[in-house]
């Protein structure tokens, strides 16, 4: 389920499900959380995730469709009602009137009556918990973000075991959004010459961070 899961959320398609009838979550375990929330959080809270948890993971990356939704739509400053939308092989196919867009007979409906499905959000300044923090509060907030519609961040203070966390979500081995990570800050009162600085770029560089975190206080050579 769990990469069924992904399909829907994670890979190229960066959308998340919302609605108005949420209700409060119970106590339960993390492997659990890991593997049914999210679906709760995309497909509405209610008793929809039953019908698809046994769907398999090729029918989620074959062909998805949301229908009867409202889809919220940013950049117009509306909200398009009675919508169905098409994914196909993780990428979002089609967009259009319901009762226009025709669904395949093996695709994995979802109902979106009364429920609205707007485009994931980013995090441009998170802070993903170092690993002497321990794991499992690491994956906690991992999830945290995911449940609250983040579908993207960019981190702003990392380390080597953030380079291995993007893959691994990258894999689909650990839930969380996708993820850009700086390396450690670029600050002044640990570097003072512009030699110095140039061997941490190019040092981050070759570890394949994706950019730089600058601090105040460098020296202005650099």
């Amino acid at each position: 389920m769990l990469s069924a899961i992904w399909q829907v959320f994670h890979v190229k398609l960066n959308m998340i499900f919302l609605t108005t009838e949420c209700r409060a979550m119970p106590t339960i375990s993390k492997s659990w959380i890991s593997s049914t929330v999210v679906a709760l959080m995309l497909f509405g809270c209610t008793s929809l995730v039953s019908e698809s948890a046994n769907e398999s993971v090729n029918d989620f990356a074959n062909e998805i469709a949301f229908v009867n939704i409202s889809v919220v739509r940013p950049d117009e400053n509306r909200v398009d009602q009675f919508q169905t939308v098409i994914v196909r092989n993780q990428k979002i196919a089609k967009v259009g009137a319901a009762k226009k867009i025709r669904v395949s007979s093996g695709a994995t409906i979802i109902d979106g009556e009364g429920r609205y499905l707007t485009p994931g959000l980013v995090e441009m300044h998170a802070h993903v918990p170092k690993s002497n923090l321990g794991r499992e509060y690491l994956e906690d907030v991992l999830f945290l973000w995911v449940a609250n519609g983040i579908t993207t961040i960019r981190n702003m203070n990392g380390e080597p075991a953030h380079i291995e966390l993007r893959s691994q979500i990258e894999r689909q081995e650990v839930l969380g959004p996708r993820m850009y990570t700086a390396g450690p800050p670029f600050q002044g009162k640990k570097i003072r010459t512009a030699a110095e600085t140039g061997d941490m770029v190019a040092t981050q560089a070759a570890a394949g961070y994706d950019f730089l975190k600058v601090h105040m206080g460098l020296p202005l050579a650099t």
